[in-house]
């Protein structure tokens, strides 16, 4: 990938930057290793070789690191500020790769810590026995582990095996892995203790091994979640190793971006499918005390594994890009980033004291249900702690609730991603933190004043409908994914959801299954579910669309975004149900509102990006533009139909017919045009009834 990539348009990266209200991939990030002429070092194979001593030493201990935990402030039960401060430390390293070294620095044993940290030979539980010749011994424990996750859940009885393999590391050249280390004097035999240890203070070690380390531990604790809350299903998905990149004071875009002055690239976390990479923001230009960075972030490292997990065990149709929590986006991204949002939240919320040991005591309930991203820190001299980004989960998003947010440039009080089920039926699906609270709320508990969680644990269910099994909306059958389809999925599993479930995403989340009466206005379909089969009909649907002006959201935005709502409605084409079918008409009748909106036409490829329109903050300069992702269109102006033809869409091929309402300009509130699609025979087409 790496070291040549001066662009992003030559691959896809999932993450999102530090805002308290614009989440933005494929930008940030600085560091001082971008060269792309370094050399690139392989990494050094694993320690998997156990060494039988006659005479030898044994070695006892337990490999810790410390991490920057959360001061936490609240007032009447709930949460209103969290601050990145004071050292947190002895949290266990476990499962991590062993090496012992002797005095010339040849490694005479290999090892492994267990669930406790405790340092144990390679099979997890006998005694680590090095040499007993006098001498000094390094004991390293790497932040690199390969072990198979043995569930302790009694619903995972009976589980297939999978395996844990990935490596926390400097840099993308000399893929150094990090080390906590404790270097034992030995006299010969009898038993001698050792304490690896990782500091998270740049004070106490400049490299920050603790920041490594709690990467490595939020991957590991993510990883045991998975196989204790999966049930029986097959998750050997997470077999390929993955790596992760991180440095102090290193910003990863500069990786991407290396000719990009470091100082005007934003610090960002991010993940590239296509190597199944995580990269970590390490801070700026050396800055670690008063710059966004993300290796005590916990949500956002568990959020970026997200991504990973979705790649590898279900399927990543996201197309990467900007995102804000503010408008309505594309409902793959936005079902992509509220997956990683959820997964951030709910892994640590089960699991909070594996994250942070001391955090648990200091939030209201001891309940953990956020989504947070830090900028610096507060301890002791540095003063410069503050919140990027902090949103409850288990909030009610059709209740519009203000958050107030205390970032480094003072405080600012919005809603957070607020829907409206009634008003905006099906919005959630195009909202990315309404997808993350639906997901939250559906399978956790919370207390007054959240009341509409569902309090009972529904990940297993979840998960079905999200992996690669027949059923799971992973299922290279299912294109064009997002949160409508996984919904679908979720009801599948479960046979149906109950009025608890159906509450939290329908009425809280503005997120109506298919078929939901909401989508209908007086006898018109107004919103298909995204990505919905396109199929024959003998009668005309009544089908309508209301499209909103580009700037609608202005309350939280200035550019001219189409509205994936309410200006576009998309339809998947499947030509094994269309024989015969050759072209497709859309025919538009002007009902109310604005007299003069041009609805057009346009074929999508399936890994389309969607092609806006306009962007500037004034309708005046905006034009029609058409991407390379569109593989037919029609968009001739002031015409009443439109047709792209499919006859050269081959069977295996899936596309999407993209209804698009042409909206830089001003729009009435009550627009509203019905429409008719047809077949080059006439013949009628509709939405499929039901995914």
């Amino acid at each position: 990938m790496k070291k040549n990539k001066t662009s992003s348009a030559s691959i896809t990266f999932i993450g999102l930057v530090t805002s308290s209200l614009t989440l933005l991939g494929c930008q940030g990030g600085t560091s001082d290793s971008s060269n792309s002429t370094q050399p690139v070092i392989a990494e050094a194979e694993l320690c998997s070789t156990s060494i039988n001593y006659g005479a030898y030493a044994a070695i006892t201990g337990t490999a810790t690191f410390s991490k920057r935990g959360l001061a936490v402030q609240q007032s009447g039960g709930q949460v209103t500020r969290f601050t990145l401060g004071g050292l947190v430390s002895a949290i266990p390293i476990r499962f991590a790769e062993i090496r012992v070294l002797n005095a010339s620095g040849t490694v005479v044993q290999c090892g492994k810590t267990n669930s406790s940290g405790l340092l144990k030979a390679l099979d997890g539980t006998s005694e680590l026995h090095i040499p007993s010749t006098t001498g000094n011994y390094t004991v390293e424990v790497l932040s690199r582990t390969n072990y198979n996750p043995t569930p302790t859940a009694p619903s995972a009885t009976g589980k297939p095996a999978f395996t844990v393999l990935f490596s926390v590391k400097e840099d993308i050249y000399s893929n150094t892995v990090y080390r906590a280390q404790s270097v034992v004097a030995i006299p010969g035999v009898g038993t001698f203790s050792a304490n690896p240890t990782a500091s998270g203070s740049e004070i106490l070690s400049a490299k920050i091994e603790g920041g490594a380390f709690n990467i490595y531990n939020d991957v590991i604790t993510s990883y045991e979640y998975l196989a204790n809350s999966t049930g029986i299903q097959n998750i050997s998905c997470l077999n390929p190793k993955m790596s992760v990149f991180w440095k102090a004071g290193f910003n990863p875009a500069q990786y991407i971006y290396p000719s990009t002055d470091p100082g005007n690239l934003d610090p960002l976390s991010f993940y590239i499918r296509s190597d199944k990479e995580l990269y970590i923001s390490g801070g700026r230009l050396g800055n670690v005390s008063s710059e966004d960075t993300d290796h005590f972030d916990d949500s956002v490292v568990i959020h970026e594994l997200g991504h990973h997990v979705e790649n590898v065990c279900g399927a990543m149709d996201s197309p990467g890009g900007s995102h804000s929590g503010m408008t309505r986006i594309d409902p793959r991204l936005a079902w992509s980033e509220g997956w990683g949002n959820f997964f951030g939240a709910h892994v640590i919320r089960n699991n909070t004291n594996a994250i942070n040991p001391s955090l648990g005591a200091s939030l209201p309930n001891g309940e953990w249900l956020y989504y947070f991203d830090s900028f610096g820190y507060t301890d002791g001299a540095s003063v410069s702690g503050a919140e990027y980004i902090r949103f409850n989960l288990a909030r009610v998003g059709n209740a519009n609730t203000n958050e107030t947010i205390y970032g480094p440039n003072g405080s600012s009080t919005a809603p957070f991603d607020p829907v409206n089920s009634s008003a905006n039926p099906g919005e959630g699906h195009t909202r990315e933190v309404a997808i993350s609270r639906g997901l939250f709320k559906s399978t956790n508990s919370c207390t007054l004043p959240f009341v509409n969680c569902a309090n009972q644990n529904n990940f297993t269910d979840l998960w079905k409908a999200f992996e690669r099994t027949s059923v799971g909306m992973g299922n290279n059958s299912y294109p064009f994914r997002s949160s409508i389809r996984f919904l679908q999925q979720f009801k599948t599993v479960k046979g149906s959801l109950s009025a608890g479930l159906l509450s939290i995403f329908e009425t809280d989340e503005a997120m109506q299954l298919a078929g939901n009466s909401n989508y209908v206005t007086g006898g018109y379909t107004t919103w298909v579910p995204y990505g919905i089969k396109l199929v024959k009909s003998v009668t005309a649907c009544s089908l309508k669309m209301q499209p909103k002006s580009n700037d609608a959201d202005s309350l939280y935005v200035t550019d001219f975004r189409s509205d994936q709502r309410y200006s576009n409605h998309f339809y998947y084409i499947d030509t094994n149900v269309l024989p015969g079918v050759n072209s497709i008409t859309v025919t538009k009748s002007y009902v109310g509102g604005t007299t003069n909106v041009d609805i057009d036409l346009l074929l999508l490829s399936e890994t389309y990006r969607y092609n806006e329109d306009c962007k500037n903050t004034s309708s005046t300069s905006c034009t029609k533009s058409t991407s390379t992702d569109v593989l037919s269109s029609d968009r001739t102006n002031n015409v009443s139909s439109h047709t792209v033809s499919i006859a050269s869409v081959a069977p295996t091929t899936r596309t999407l017919l993209n209804i698009r309402a042409y909206t830089p300009g001003i729009i009435n509130s009550s627009t509203e045009y019905s429409y008719t699609l047809t077949d080059q025979n006439g013949g009628f087409l509709c939405p499929n009834n039901s995914f």
